[in-house]
């Protein structure tokens, strides 16, 4: 019971810190398309996700190098986190770039599915950075290595 308890406190900490520095300028957006005769189904056409995507999987990638440099022969994991993040960057990067496009050219729609796309990248920059987050969390509270599926199990 006391890992639950420790894992929440830890996504709380996560979505505190993800709410203050990443996610406030979408929650402006939320307030203005609220409050101004504009069209609410367009929140998911900005291209603030992107960027904030970027950010999530830049940060991420840093905690996670920040994590295994400490470990001697962490090698492979670093590059496979470095792979990950880049990965990330370079995908929200690209579809920000699109969308910046599209917003500034007229007679440029993009199709919904590339929205789709752009939503999917972000929830998934999210959850990496939540999971990591706990998992980083627990590791340096206890001293022992979780495995992805037993985060919940830890004793």
């Amino acid at each position: 019971m006391n890992k639950i308890i420790e894992i929440l406190n830890l996504l709380f900490a996560w979505l505190i810190e993800i709410s203050a520095f990443i996610l406030l300028p979408i929650i402006v957006y939320f307030i203005t398309f609220k409050v101004l005769p504009v069209d609410g189904d367009d929140i998911y056409k900005i291209p603030e996700w992107m960027f904030i995507s970027v950010v999530v999987f830049g940060d991420l990638t840093k905690k996670k190098l920040n994590f295994y440099k400490r470990f001697e022969g962490y090698d492979v994991k670093m590059v496979r986190t470095l792979a990950i993040g880049v990965l990330g960057m370079v995908v929200s990067s690209i579809m920000l770039g699109y969308s910046l496009i599209a917003m500034r050219t007229p007679n440029l729609e993009l199709s919904d599915s590339f929205y789709v796309i752009q939503m999917w990248v972000f929830v998934i920059g999210l959850v990496f950075s939540a999971f990591y987050h706990v998992w980083i969390g627990i590791y340096d509270n206890d001293g022992k290595k979780l495995s992805y599926m037993k985060a919940l199990e830890h004793k």
